[in-house]
């Protein structure tokens, strides 16, 4: 026969019906679906309506009218695998655990997507979910060996995150389910398992972010899996492991301790240099707060050899990067002078001073935190680099008219500082050269440091801001600096110079 004769020709199974066959339903019968009885039905219509939620597609009014607190109680009740309890039929009972899993799964991710939505409409479906008594079903979705797959673990994982990254009560509603224990011994239990271990750190970073910050022992149990993290391969565990060590060393030195203690610290430079920029961010956020704690504390950070990492963020051109990088400068060179020493051999200072300029407000104000406070407890020595080799004079009286108060205050402190120890340096000269009647003595000695403030614009400023500056602290430092290192004549010869005075301060 001829292969060409149509009369005999075969004919192919048809294609199964899939959801995406099918014609959309509305949201009504959607809702009516998930509401009724038949596994099935449920199914086809929560991922209808998980698309429907998608931030492309969903309508807020549409959805708000739709969802409800019937709708989401049921939703919360079929996470605990209750869809069929109804039904008395033998085989439809064992239909029904069949599918129980598939279902949890299903209304885990609906009720995901119902939170995510909730973001940019008017409906609170978070505290809607919470109050429904979501919280308990999803923790019971996470114990090992409590016959809960791999699937049902990852579905549970990334609602808590949701709900706890929606608000602080929220937040402290799913710990204070005492999940965390679960989360750890899923890390634990499945380290190779890359997507389960980056939906439980995502979990837990939101988890532990916010303020009020969340307690310590709620946390401690993270010490125990920190480093292993430290070193994985993914770079989002990386990225979400470094938020969680932020968070726990947020606050009291105590706590940066407790971070220090898991041995993470030399990591955690290390990856300063990771390939990835939001891992680079997120640790230099850990770094910045043990930073923030004792000198013991950063001179962790510098045995570890943060600032050669730190130069080259500076160098980066990223705004993020050197936004942080001023940050972590800043509380570096707030620690002793044998630290300042470090940061200045670690030639930091001119890639600190250049951003003053930058485009971005932040990278400014950090690197102007960074600039003001360099020279308040800096030796003599320490000084002459400041002044002399990074050109901080200018930087400093420039930052006198900075909006931040702190920060003029911190400028004028170093302007203080530089003033103070030119004059101890020539009262040094003076008694080494025994000198009783010279020209200091009798305060009429031109005070060369006082002349280059002044042509910096920094007298003028002290002036201004003793004047018309709200704050009192900045108009009483002003009216002291002036008073102390500089006297303005208004006779012709000595209008405008600057004169040694025997200061008090």
């Amino acid at each position: 026969m001829n292969s060409s004769n149509t009369s005999g020709s075969k004919r192919k199974q048809p294609e199964p019906t899939t959801d995406d066959d099918r014609a959309p339903l509305s949201l009504a019968e959607m809702k009516r679906g998930i509401m009724g009885s038949d596994a099935a039905t449920q199914l086809s219509c929560m991922r209808q309506l998980q698309q429907m939620l998608t931030p492309q597609n969903h309508d807020p009014p549409l959805i708000q009218e739709t969802i409800d607190d019937s709708l989401v109680t049921r939703l919360v009740r079929l996470l605990a695998g209750g869809s069929n309890n109804n039904n008395t039929n033998n085989s439809n009972i064992n239909n029904s655990n069949n599918n129980d899993t598939t279902v949890q799964l299903t209304a885990a991710s609906t009720l995901e997507a119902i939170i995510v939505a909730s973001k940019h409409g008017s409906s609170d479906y978070v505290t809607l979910a919470v109050t429904c008594g979501a919280i308990p079903h999803l923790k019971d979705m996470l114990p090992m060996g409590s016959g809960n797959s791999t699937g049902m673990q990852l579905a549970a994982l990334r609602v808590l995150g949701c709900i706890g990254q929606s608000s602080s009560p929220h937040r402290d509603a799913v710990l204070n389910a005492d999940v965390v224990p679960s989360i750890i011994d899923i890390i634990k239990g499945k380290p190779s398992d890359t997507p389960l271990i980056r939906a439980a750190t995502k979990a837990l970073s939101h988890l532990f972010a916010g303020k009020p910050l969340v307690r310590y022992d709620t946390m401690q149990p993270f010490c125990d899996v920190a480093m292993s993290l430290m070193f994985s391969l993914d770079e989002e565990v990386l990225e979400y492991t470094c938020q969680i060590a932020t968070s726990m060393s947020d606050g009291p030195n105590n706590r940066i301790d407790s971070i220090l203690e898991t041995g993470v610290c030399m990591r955690v430079v290390e990856l300063l240099s990771h390939p990835s920029q939001p891992v680079r961010v997120s640790a230099l956020m850990v770094v910045g707060n043990i930073a923030t704690g004792s000198d013991s504390q950063t001179q962790t950070l510098l045995n570890n050899g943060v600032v050669p990492h730190l130069r080259a963020l500076m160098l980066s051109g990223n705004a993020a990067l050197m936004e942080h990088a001023c940050w972590v400068v800043s509380n570096l060179l707030s620690g002793t002078q044998e630290q300042m020493e470090e940061v200045l051999d670690g030639d930091v200072m001119s890639l600190i001073i250049a951003p003053l300029d930058h485009e971005e407000k932040d990278v400014r104000k950090k690197a102007a935190w960074a600039i003001a406070k360099s020279g308040n407890t800096s030796t003599s020595d320490q000084m002459n680099r400041l002044v002399h080799r990074e050109g901080c004079i200018e930087p400093w009286c420039t930052l006198l008219m900075h909006d931040d108060r702190y920060v003029v205050l911190d400028s004028l402190e170093s302007l203080r500082r530089c003033l103070r120890l030119e004059r101890d340096a020539l009262d040094e000269e003076k008694r080494s050269k025994d000198e009783s009647d010279d020209e200091l003595n009798r305060g009429n000695a031109p005070f060369p440091m006082a002349i280059r403030i002044e042509e910096a614009g920094g007298k003028a400023a002290m002036i201004k801001l003793k004047d018309e500056h709200t704050n009192h602290d900045i108009m009483n430092r002003c009216c002291d600096i002036l008073e102390v290192y500089f006297d303005h004549h208004d006779d012709e010869e000595g209008q405008g110079r600057c004169w040694f005075r025997t200061p008090s301060i």
